[in-house]
């Protein structure tokens, strides 16, 4: 798959609580929460590796848990991407970040650029 995102990725499983706000084109999914894991962070966006499968453009809202350090941050964002279904049943959806607080993004471009940086 050919890496489109515009800033540098950090390969980090971390916990996420995903609400499908808005996706018109499978309206029986709004306002479904369901759980899943990072595969990488950037600080325009994650990748995300689950089960359920929001078509591209839906809305969400992201409860992302970082593991270190110990923190949770809540974005906006919309599907960009899905690719293909792997052995173990999940999914690669690309997500950007479209709606986040000024102060949200600020605090989690702090903290995703330190650790690229190599700081914990």
């Amino acid at each position: 798959m050919l890496d489109r995102r515009s800033e540098p990725r950090l390969l980090e499983k971390n916990s996420v609580a995903v609400t499908i706000i808005s996706s018109p084109e499978t309206p029986q999914l709004e306002k479904e929460t369901f759980f899943c894991s990072t595969a990488d962070v950037s600080v325009g966006g994650v990748r995300l590796q689950s089960a359920i499968v929001p078509p591209v453009g839906a809305r969400l809202r992201l409860l992302v848990a970082l593991a270190s350090p110990a923190r949770s941050f809540v974005h906006a964002g919309r599907v960009a991407w899905r690719g293909r279904r792997g052995a173990d049943g999940r999914v690669p959806l690309g997500i950007q970040f479209s709606e986040t607080a000024d102060k949200v993004l600020r605090e989690w471009r702090g903290v995703v650029e330190r650790k690229l940086q190599g700081a914990p």
